[in-house]
């Protein structure tokens, strides 16, 4: 059972859009039965603020950046871990 969403461009940011998603914690409006479902009252239900078009642009570009920034950093580290190991193994060789 799933759940789309379609965006008018004019009214909502793809991107804004997608980080809003990321942030509400679908699974808790998951109705138990036979086939797990939402209710769309529930969904409904659910309130959100949203800001001007352009803003929500910026917001979306934002977000993107720290997730790339996030990326890289997680990317560096693993890196590091990598070396730090290889080091460790190699130390009394």
């Amino acid at each position: 059972n799933t759940m789309a969403y379609s965006l008018n461009k004019n009214i909502l940011s793809t991107q804004f859009t997608k980080s809003l998603f990321e942030t509400i914690n679908l699974p808790s409006f998951i109705q138990v039965g036979a086939l797990p479902s939402y209710n769309t009252n529930d969904i409904e239900s659910i309130k959100v603020k949203i800001p001007k078009i352009d803003e929500q642009e910026k917001i979306g570009i934002l977000l993107k950046k720290i997730e790339r920034l996030i990326t890289r950093q997680q990317s560096k580290i693993k890196k590091l871990q990598s070396t730090k190991q290889f080091l460790l193994q190699n130390m009394f060789i």
